[in-house]
């Protein structure tokens, strides 16, 4: 017999908020729907123990610098820039190039897909005022 009082509620979905994170892998690859289109796809893991249950878990970030919606390349172009900004890395050719470099993710969850947000220069641990739960005051 099974009871709702005896069921512990468990939810495998990492909470949003700040992480510090290592990348652990990269590639480019091209996309599925259109092979002219390209995707850059970071593996990160989190590293923080702030994150509990979810310490290890990896992450994606994903760029698309060869697109052939204009618009979206460059947004997402200068996304890269910035990410490589808060990694302190001026170019790279290969993604696995930035295996081991750490930043601080912004991690969300949507229709139970995490990915990395957004991101800034890992300068040792988050403060501890900001809560991995938080929704608000996030500086990003």
């Amino acid at each position: 017999m099974f009871s709702i009082d005896e069921i512990e509620d468990f939810s495998d979905v990492m909470p949003d908020g700040e992480y510090n994170v290592v990348i652990v892998d990269g590639e480019i690859r091209p996309s599925s729907s259109n092979p002219d289109n390209h995707t850059i796809d970071i593996t990160c893991q989190v590293q923080d123990e702030r994150a509990g249950d979810f310490n290890g878990t990896q992450v994606h970030k994903y760029f698309s610098p060869k697109h052939t919606n204009v618009r979206w390349m460059k947004k997402s172009l200068s996304e890269l820039r910035n990410f490589m900004g808060a990694l302190e890395v001026h170019s790279f050719r290969d993604p696995c190039e930035l295996v081991g470099k750490k930043f601080v993710a912004k991690v969300e969850t949507k229709d139970d897909f995490t990915t990395v947000q957004d991101f800034r220069k890992y300068v040792g641990q988050v403060p501890s005022a900001v809560s991995p739960h938080a929704t608000s005051g996030v500086p990003f």
